[in-house]
């Protein structure tokens, strides 16, 4: 709505500006000298607002959070992918930390036959790498739980810290064996709350049956809101997390709420050097009409009468 209306307000300027007939009246330029003024004035306090708001989510420590999932079957051991699936996705994630903006506090999750949360979401990075050291292993592949764990700790968050914007990345390699909370639920939750989810296929097995479903993985990631990748090798998965770290650094640097106050700020500035321009053509016209001298009609002298010239008299 602060968007829509800003934008009435450039229209109405700018139409003002294009089509003005710019009579050289001095009232019109100061008029809209004092509607460039306010337009000044109203984009001034929505910057405030927006960047107050983003500093407050800064400091309550809510500026964002991205919850890491990693499947850690057994089947994440092969070495289709050098040196191994796991090794490959534990490098990837450790460039994904190191670019990943210091503001976003990161959780991890890990999941096989149940789901395990090694790390609550922080800022500390160090606490990330640490758990992503020795992970551990198992049968199963529960991806609908692994989901919806990671969902518990974003929302864990947002009740001690105050809520903000989150996303998920899921890796995995396999198919869901038998989530209790089934991975459509799990997607269905996270749309509710916002929360969109980047899955992450890894192998070279992609499309066939002992794969993983990537049906599944790019349903999860279309319902949320987020993205769909393959890896097929540990350079491609890097390249992919990199694509995610750009992605989340811009969408989660900033809420929506406050983005809309800094865009409608920049309408109203626009209009605001519109207004500006109006009136200094308009001065610029009145004065020119100012100086141009008057001209007034002067009657024509009269040419002397044709004729003899009255011989003068010769003095007595």
């Amino acid at each position: 709505m602060l968007v829509l209306l800003a934008l009435g307000v450039v229209v109405v300027v700018a139409v003002a500006v294009l089509f003005g007939r710019g009579s050289g009246d001095f009232g019109a330029a100061q008029r809209a000298k004092r509607i460039a003024i306010i337009l000044m004035i109203g984009a001034v306090v929505l910057l405030a607002i927006g960047f107050t708001q983003f500093r407050w989510l800064k400091q309550s420590g809510s500026a964002g959070t991205v919850a890491l999932v990693l499947d850690v079957s057994n089947s994440m051991s092969r070495d289709d992918v050098e040196p191994t699936r796991m090794q490959a996705a534990k490098d990837a994630a450790r460039a994904f930390l190191d670019e990943l903006p210091q503001d976003l506090a990161v959780a991890l999750v890990v999941f096989s036959g149940q789901p395990t949360v090694l790390a609550a979401p922080t800022k500390v990075r160090a606490t990330i790498d640490e758990a992503l050291v020795g992970l551990p292993r198992g049968e199963g592949t529960v991806i609908g739980d692994g989901l919806d764990t990671a969902l518990d700790s974003i929302e864990e968050r947002w009740r001690t810290e105050g809520e903000g914007p989150a996303a998920v990345v899921l890796l995995s390699d396999g198919r869901d064996t038998g989530s209790v909370i089934s991975p459509t639920v799990a997607a269905q939750r996270a749309a509710r709350l916002g929360i969109p989810v980047y899955t992450v296929v890894v192998g070279q097995d992609l499309g066939e049956s002992s794969g993983a479903d990537l049906g599944l993985m790019a349903a999860i990631a279309k319902d949320t809101g987020g993205e769909a990748y393959t890896a097929s090798s540990a350079s491609g998965l890097i390249e992919v997390y990199k694509t995610i770290q750009e992605k989340l650094s811009t969408d989660l640097a900033i809420t929506n709420f406050g983005a809309w106050f800094v865009g409608a700020a920049g309408l109203l500035a626009l209009a605001a050097t519109f207004a500006i321009l109006y009136a200094l053509r308009t001065e610029a016209s009145a004065g020119a009409m100012k100086k141009q001298p008057v001209r007034r009609d002067v009657p024509r002298s009269r040419p002397p009468r044709k004729g003899r010239a009255k011989a003068a008299r010769p003095r007595r």
